[in-house]
């Protein structure tokens, strides 16, 4: 079961909890006083949410909102937030949170000072478009008409990505403005992880890299599609690898040149295992728009294959 980590207990923490436990999620929640103050918030909330201090509720979180407001003085817990994705409700109320000249002259972000203080984490700036009683009143399913949607913010396609697969309907649709174009250097990283999830065998990730619905080899296909297929394959070979040589990019498209490796426990492509691995080179296309792939190209010498898998 996933685990939200919630650091702030004020309306907006507070009611982003509501939603989450009514969609089956864990919750940790902290506030700034200590977790014995959270008794009474608790025992409305329910036994699969519980309380810890901001460092806890960090640490427990597969992913963790942060609903408390921006400080000259960074007071997160930076190293239990490290690779985790941190949805910042944050919205800048100089009244509350004291002028900060970057942000007031334009030169910087709310969203881009948070990510300063959090280096190693994916932040997302979400849910900061609503007032709080409405996160859990609002919500429409898909479809309904006047169906509310909140925009979000990010750098990290990835990360704003991962957004739009939280369960929703107890509350408006999160929407992201991702950008349209992805730098060689955020390709790269964007392929390179995408690579550590194939060989981590990580097919409950696809979601990040591959769109909804995209082609294969020219052929239409869903994200379901190409998973059942990475699947099959992993099942019938267990030691799959997939080992980059080169990549390549023009615009929003991008070229591997791969090296897979394996040996078959399985019958796969019509030969029964017999012990023999193979090593092919494989060529790959890919079309990334809005931070995932949309097109997607596999080339390799079936030939050679069979000739390793029946020598």
């Amino acid at each position: 079961m996933t685990t939200m980590g919630i650091i702030g207990a004020g309306e907006v923490g507070s009611q982003i909890a509501r939603a989450a436990l009514a969609h089956g999620y864990q919750v940790v929640i902290a506030n700034s006083r200590g977790p014995e103050t959270l008794r009474g918030l608790l025992a409305e909330l329910g036994p699969s949410a519980r309380a810890a201090h901001a460092a806890g509720a960090a640490a427990a979180g597969d992913f963790t909102v942060v609903a408390v407001p921006l400080r000259a003085v960074n007071d997160l817990p930076v190293a239990e937030l490290a690779g985790k994705i941190v949805l910042d409700t944050n919205n800048y109320m100089p009244w509350r949170d004291g002028h900060f000249d970057v942000i007031d002259s334009g030169e910087k972000t709310v969203l881009e000072l948070r990510q300063e203080h959090l280096p190693t984490s994916r932040v997302v700036q979400a849910f900061t478009h609503i007032q709080a009683p409405r996160i859990t009143t609002a919500g429409r399913p898909p479809g309904f008409p006047g169906r509310l949607a909140l925009p979000t913010s990010s750098d990290d396609p990835g990360a704003a990505n991962f957004l739009t697969y939280i369960p929703r309907g107890s509350y408006p649709e999160l929407l992201h403005r991702r950008a349209t174009n992805m730098s060689d250097s955020d390709l790269r990283a964007f392929y390179l992880r995408y690579i550590e999830a194939l060989n981590a065998h990580k097919f409950d990730g696809m979601d990040e890299f591959i769109d909804d619905r995209t082609t294969l080899n020219g052929e239409p296909a869903t994200r379901d599609d190409l998973i059942a297929v990475q699947r099959h394959d992993v099942d019938a070979v267990p030691d799959l690898h997939w080992e980059l040589k080169e990549l390549l990019f023009d615009g929003d498209r991008l070229a591997a040149r791969l090296v897979n490796t394996g040996t078959p426990a399985q019958t796969w492509l019509g030969v029964p295992p017999t012990g023999a691995s193979f090593e092919i080179t494989e060529y790959a296309i890919y079309q990334v728009r809005d931070g995932r792939f949309v097109h997607m190209t596999a080339l390799h010498d079936a030939g050679e294959l069979l000739r390793q898998l029946t020598a």
